[in-house]
């Protein structure tokens, strides 16, 4: 990520340093927020960069190895714009997708001042998000010399041995040394454990054979070409630093296809910048999710009807996991994407699309936080198209049908393993204020067929907890019944209490039990008629109310309390 404006100074810094990345660790993958390349919007406190601002968030939502920032920013975030504030720190909710920061900018990380929390400071101590450390700085530090110690820090991390080999602390320590000068290198810190290490896999994903065609050593020409609606075959093994095959690895792979890299240019949006050209492979073919059986996998694809009509390769990128504590990652490019396969018949089928909040036990028109997560569920025979390489084609949700709040949700496909025919998009929305909304999802096949879906939720007030559509089911009941009801304070751990009282008010059962909210809806809570000694009770009419508190997370300490409700037993 860059700053713009200084005549391209940081944003040149920032892309020789990614495209180092790339030369020493072709298996990464990369995401370049450029601000300079996003519109400029003028606002009463200044100017903006609100899709910068949000291509960030959405990626700390998605998760990231490394965050690397050069440019200016201070106590408060990053860049003039605000393209990083305090209140986007505090509401980010990737807890178990914590990158490394490495933040070339002045006093981001400033610990020692008693009366100021920094936002370097917030990153790190986010409960449910931020950071898992920073290489950052406690003082304003020197532009040319911020880019010296980022390289030799990104260096150490992935040039210098393997990611692994040494710790996050050691790596500055080596990185610092290297400097030679001690202008900068005493006022950058780690902010975290020094000896903990960088979340590499330790293992290789290799391909072995691409529609049958065997991948050997170094070959002189390109193995395959791959067209637009092709059904492409994938082959290949998890092995060692030896090239040993892994075969007692067994798990998931993760294969992602992308495209042929574009160039992207930025807009020139001061008079103190000017349009620059850079490299961005981001435009995603197929995302999907395959068996490793005794270190060994087959992936089938079908590639999407929009592709970037060019000659040039594409990139498989892997992610493999054995579901306890080994992991593996890699890399093939030696393919290239071309042409359309004229020999598949015709599909005019739509996919289907179903919307709900949060999670699948949605109830349309229910409660939600005032940042609920979209959640969508998608099914089509021959898969989707999330290549974002047409316009018109993407995935895309619309709230309350106004084209000026759309959301791209291409980088949000999640594909459901062993199956390329269904997939799964979650989307956090942004803060939303007390009401009601809409919102509605489209998605494209690969053969462009659109399908759509619908939904509608109400954000509850805010100023504490909400409950709604509380009742219990079957009512009256003999030996059971179940609670129900929906709540705004998803994506928090939940205390629940249920009092249940007779006709004069003298409490007869207390249900109580921590919950994960990740849903809105919570309908596992139930009651067997008898009191809290287990003594049966007479038949008759009761009443009851919920209260839930809010244990961690954003909103600890909200709680929220029913109405009076009624049930009845008759055993």
């Amino acid at each position: 990520m860059a700053d713009d404006e200084d005549n391209n100074y940081h944003l040149n810094d920032a892309d020789e340093l990614a495209e180092l990345v790339r030369e020493w660790r072709p298996e990464l993958n990369q995401d370049k927020i450029y601000i300079d390349a996003f519109k400029q919007i003028s606002t009463p406190g200044g100017e903006r960069y609100p899709d910068a601002n949000k291509a960030l968030n959405n990626n700390m939502f998605k998760g990231a190895l490394v965050v690397n920032y050069l440019g200016h920013g201070g106590t408060s975030g990053w860049t003039q714009e605000r393209v990083l504030h305090l209140t986007d720190i505090q509401n980010w909710t990737n807890q178990n997708r914590l990158p490394l920061f490495i933040t070339a900018t002045c006093t981001f990380a400033g610990f020692d001042n008693p009366g100021v929390k920094s936002a370097g400071e917030l990153v790190l101590l986010n409960p449910k998000g931020g950071s898992i450390a920073l290489f950052s700085t406690v003082r304003p530090v020197y532009a040319g010399l911020n880019k010296d110690l980022a390289e030799n820090a990104l260096r150490e991390l992935f040039n210098d041995g393997e990611p692994y080999d040494k710790s996050m602390g050691e790596a500055l320590r080596r990185a610092k040394n290297k400097r030679g000068n001690g202008q900068n290198d005493r006022k950058f810190m780690m902010l975290g454990d020094p000896s903990q290490h960088l979340a590499y896999p330790k293992l290789r994903v290799v391909t072995t054979s691409m529609n049958g065609k065997p991948v050997i050593a170094n070959p002189t020409n390109p193995i395959d070409t791959l067209m637009a609606l092709q059904t492409v075959t994938i082959e290949g093994q998890i092995e060692d630093l030896n090239g040993q095959l892994v075969s007692d690895f067994n798990g998931t792979i993760y294969p992602t296809l992308f495209d042929k890299p574009i160039t992207a240019k930025t807009l020139a949006n001061d008079p103190d910048s000017y349009v620059k050209s850079y490299r961005l492979q981001k435009n995603i073919l197929f995302e999907g999710a395959a068996t490793v059986a005794d270190g060994k996998f087959t992936v089938t694809m079908t590639l999407p009807k929009d592709i970037i009509f060019e000659f040039g390769q594409g990139k498989l990128s892997y992610y493999a996991f054995d579901g306890v504590d080994r992991d593996a990652t890699g890399n093939f490019e030696d393919f290239v994407i071309f042409g359309v396969d004229d020999m598949v018949p015709p599909d005019n089928l739509p996919p289907v699309v179903d919307v709900f909040m949060n999670s699948s036990d949605w109830a349309f028109g229910g409660l939600t936080s005032d940042r609920p997560i979209l959640y969508a569920e998608l099914y089509d025979d021959s898969g989707f198209n999330i290549s974002g390489n047409s316009i018109g084609h993407d995935p895309i949700g619309v709230l309350n049908e106004d084209t000026k709040n759309t959301y791209a949700l291409n980088d949000f496909f999640e594909p459901v393993k062993d199956d390329f025919r269904r997939g799964i998009i979650r989307y956090p929305l942004q803060k939303l204020e007390p009401g009601r909304y809409s919102i509605r999802v489209r998605a494209w096949d690969i053969h462009n067929n659109p399908g759509e879906g619908y939904t509608e939720f109400v954000v509850g007030n805010l100023e504490d907890g909400a409950l709604a559509h509380v009742l219990n089911y079957p009512n009256p009941f003999g030996t059971w019944t179940n609670f129900q009801f929906e709540h705004n304070l998803a994506g928090q751990t939940l205390r629940v209490d249920i009092q249940i009282f007779d006709m004069v008010g003298r409490p007869v059962k207390t249900i109580s039990e921590e919950l994960s909210g990740q849903s809105n809806r919570i309908s596992s809570m139930g009651w067997d008629g008898k009191n809290d000694w287990g003594g049966e009770i007479p038949n008759g009419l009761y009443l009851y109310k919920v209260r839930i508190v809010a244990l961690d997370g954003l909103r600890v300490g909200q709680d929220a309390e029913s109405t009076v409700e009624k049930l009845v037993l008759l055993k």
